[in-house]
């Protein structure tokens, strides 16, 4: 379920109430019917399970069980449509690319999308009017002989079926990716993709996984990079320890990503 801006604002504060109590557990009591319902609303879980859900015990048995599964069957399941478009942006001559762009409301925030006929290439969340003039910008100055098109309304329809429908639906519905990078960073956002909803990995398995061992820490800098947010599920991704670790769109919002994939399964 969709929230407006303000609502999810609230659930960003209860992971730092959350967080705090953790820390300070006499100083602190969240135990609140707002947040309740609040929550309810949201994902369809008690504060309880919310807490339980953005735990560092309950991120430590999700890359348990990530590590008894055989990686080679992880990376044989991709989930979107990447082959066939993993290039075409690169290829395209800009002055032919047509790029429809504008913001929609998700359970996560506000969400910046990009996309051409061919696909989607930009997926970023924001918080604040300064930082979507800058996402704008940037994209005017990657692509400066495209033509541009906001449509806010075609990218809300989009961002129903990227967000609120399941893998499956929003496979079938042919939702494809294209991607630009190094060869190393297009392999770990590949890899990324084929993690389940509602999983976890340490950088450490996507480096296994991608049969470079000794590459955590390349890893960890392909996916800083990543633009296409959720798609490319990077906040997926944890340190072995069950600590969160940091996210480029803030690590509140990965914790409630994570917390929000856990009740969907």
């Amino acid at each position: 379920m969709t929230i407006n801006n303000n609502h999810y604002q609230h659930i960003i504060n209860a992971i730092r109430l959350i967080e705090e109590q953790r820390q300070h557990p006499s100083n602190l009591d969240i135990n609140n019917h707002h947040l309740e319902s609040l929550l309810s609303q949201w994902a369809g879980i008690s504060l309880e399970q919310f807490n339980q859900y953005t735990s560092k015990e309950y991120a430590k048995k999700q890359l348990e069980h990530y590590s008894k599964v055989d990686e080679s069957k992880q990376l044989n399941n991709p989930l979107l449509h990447w082959e066939e478009y993993d290039n075409t942006v690169e290829k395209n001559d800009a002055s032919t690319l047509s790029i429809h762009f504008g913001t929609s409301q998700t359970p996560f925030g506000l969400c910046f999308i990009a996309c051409s006929s061919n696909g989607i290439f930009q997926a970023e969340f924001y918080d604040q009017s300064n930082d979507l003039r800058q996402l704008e910008f940037h994209l005017h100055k990657l692509y400066p002989s495209a033509s541009f098109q906001k449509n806010n309304a075609y990218i809300e329809e989009l961002s129903h079926t990227l967000f609120q429908t399941s893998e499956a639906t929003a496979t079938a519905e042919n939702i494809n990716i294209l991607v630009q990078g190094t060869a190393f960073q297009k392999k770990v956002w590949k890899a990324l993709t084929a993690l389940p909803k509602g999983s976890l990995a340490s950088y450490q398995n996507i480096a296994q996984a991608i049969q470079q061992p000794t590459a955590s820490r390349a890893v960890a800098s392909a996916i800083a990079k990543n633009n296409i947010a959720y798609l490319i599920p990077c906040h997926r991704v944890i340190r072995s320890t069950g600590e969160l670790s940091q996210y480029r769109w803030g690590k509140e919002r990965k914790a409630a990503m994570i917390a929000w994939e856990a009740s969907n399964i």
